[in-house]
């Protein structure tokens, strides 16, 4: 039922465009046949069905959902890392968050992350791109998962990737936090503790 209900909302709300697609297929063709047919009902069906196109996509455009909210969030947060803006790095994440491993063990606590972001910073050049992956895992349980891929240049040569999984929480003001950072992959394998010493 759960998974229903997230397919649904997906399908509605966030990318509505192949289910109005069939709709209107569906509203073209019905059209054709009450013309040949002359069919008054045939053509209303045609009719209610583009109109329910108009209306999934009036409510795509008006809805916002918490996948959104934390897609449009994921996105302001990695523009706080590009360049450093650790003030503005600090307002998207909870105090207790921390960075971990692949196998989920602490690397790095808040507090080490506001000594070593910074410092990262005068040595690498960081170009980070995103993308949104729920994990139905996470948000059973209220939380958003989303996947953050950088690309980190030394200086103006040797580029690398990184992956990352954000953790998102909703606070009790209703703002999405990250409560967790997880280091997945550097050059996709599996990164190792302390990688970023400098």
């Amino acid at each position: 039922m759960f998974l229903l209900a997230v397919t649904l909302k997906t399908m509605f709300f966030e990318y509505p465009w192949p289910l109005v697609a069939a709709v209107w297929v569906t509203a073209l063709f019905l059209f054709f046949l009450a013309r040949s047919r002359a069919d008054k009902r045939l053509f209303r069906s045609a009719v209610t069905a583009f109109s329910l196109g108009l209306v999934i996509i009036i409510l795509s455009l008006t809805v916002t959902t918490e996948n959104e909210t934390v897609k449009a969030r994921t996105k302001a947060f990695v523009a706080t890392t590009a360049p450093l803006d650790i003030k503005q790095f600090n307002t998207f994440i909870e105090p207790f968050a921390a960075v971990v491993g692949p196998n989920g063990d602490t690397w790095i606590t808040y507090d080490q992350l506001q000594t070593i972001l910074p410092n990262l910073h005068k040595y690498f050049y960081f170009d980070s791109q995103y993308t949104t992956v729920p994990h139905t895992e996470s948000m059973r349980t209220g939380n958003i998962a989303t996947t953050v891929i950088v690309r980190t240049k030394i200086g103006e040569g040797y580029t690398f990737k990184s992956e990352w999984t954000l953790l998102w929480k909703k606070d009790p003001a209703g703002n999405w936090k990250v409560v967790e950072i997880r280091f997945d992959k550097l050059q996709n394998k599996p990164p190792t503790k302390g990688v970023w010493n400098v």
